[in-house]
């Protein structure tokens, strides 16, 4: 019986070494990619930020432009009344 102990206890030893070396591998390739992955995301967030700061900048533009369009809106506006007093006034 003490045989059987020792051999099944020598089979496990050997099969651990055999094993320890790729888990080895695969903790490596796992940390690799989890280092990718990290790498990608910290380049997103940089694009992400980048990105805001160029939205905010076209919507300063968009929200300048409208404010011009209702000025003018306002100043064809005023015209249309000019013009439409001088022909009211033009009639007999």
């Amino acid at each position: 019986m003490k045989r059987y102990v020792l051999i099944l206890s020598g089979c496990l030893v050997g099969f651990f070494l055999l094993v320890s070396p790729f888990e080895s591998q695969a903790c490596k390739k796992v940390k690799l990619e989890n280092a990718d992955l990290r790498e990608q995301l910290e380049d997103s967030r940089s694009l992400n930020a980048e990105l805001e700061v160029q939205l905010r900048e076209q919507q300063r533009g968009l929200e300048m432009r409208n404010r011009e369009l209702t000025e003018m809106q306002n100043r064809i506006d005023t015209k249309n009344s000019e013009l439409q007093r001088l022909y009211d006034e033009g009639e007999p």
